[in-house]
């Protein structure tokens, strides 16, 4: 799967927010994924194709862009929140899948019901789904999967990223089986609205990285953040810093 990787260089391969120029006469490697430019020359008219790395675990791998690929659960769907929740209970309480199917299958089936209005915004993706975290928070993490969840910036205003890193970070390794679930916005320069709005859970802290614990399988899917490489307003958004992490929408949970 190829990274969003902020201050990693690989010779031939240019920044191109997730989607990769190969270089011609150049091998080298992303991870799991091995390029070999040599077969990948300029056509006769002397244009050169964009190729999209692919998972070493799908057997192919290079794949012209714009070629057909099926469609697969999370591509059309916008239950990114209920996943970051479901692997959150799987850190903190080792749900298993048939618990996890359950718990999805109960929400799918009370939702509508119970709270139709709030229902249409999760279907058309016109909420942040801040309610939907809480409302599985209190609906499963009291008795089943009982947890402690904290918004420490739920009321704040103006918060800065470096506040955002140090909270998470200190909240990670402060003991226990703790994690954090939280949404993020990536944008791209020349685009007002974000192309991306996803929830995810912390993995780990590593040094200046973290490590997310993502239920994405898109190809340019983010699975780590570097410390500078986000920011947490619309407007301070740059070429170098192109995610936006709401920091009302960070939950940091532990076991209860």
């Amino acid at each position: 799967m190829l990274l969003f990787m902020k201050n990693v260089v690989h010779p031939g391969v240019p920044d191109c927010y997730g989607i990769n120029m190969v270089s011609h006469c150049r091998t080298f490697s992303i991870r799991n994924a091995v390029f070999e430019s040599e077969s990948l020359c300029c056509t006769g008219e002397g244009k050169r194709h964009r190729w999209i790395a692919l998972p070493a675990r799908s057997g192919v791998g290079l794949r012209e862009e714009g070629a057909m690929r099926p469609f697969y659960q999370g591509k059309l769907d916008v239950f990114c929140a209920v996943y970051a929740m479901l692997n959150a209970f799987q850190q903190l309480h080792s749900m298993s899948a048939w618990q996890a199917k359950r718990v999805l299958g109960e929400l799918l089936s009370r939702l509508p019901d119970e709270m139709p209005d709030s229902w249409n915004d999760l279907v058309w993706n016109r909420t942040d789904y801040v309610w939907l975290v809480e409302w599985l928070v209190a609906e499963y993490g009291k008795e089943l999967f009982p947890i402690r969840a904290h918004r420490p910036w739920a009321d704040k205003g103006n918060v800065a990223p470096a506040v955002v890193w140090s909270g998470m970070s200190g909240w990670m390794g402060g003991g226990g089986r703790r994690t954090a679930v939280f949404r993020f916005q990536r944008f791209l320069p020349a685009r007002e609205d974000p192309v991306v709005c996803h929830w995810t859970t912390v993995d780990r802290f590593m040094g200046d990285t973290l490590f997310l614990f993502d239920a994405s399988m898109e190809e340019t899917a983010v699975h780590l953040i570097d410390k500078y490489g986000f920011v947490c307003r619309r407007e301070n958004v740059s070429a170098s810093q192109l995610l936006v992490v709401d920091p009302a929408c960070v939950f940091l949970l532990e076991t209860a």
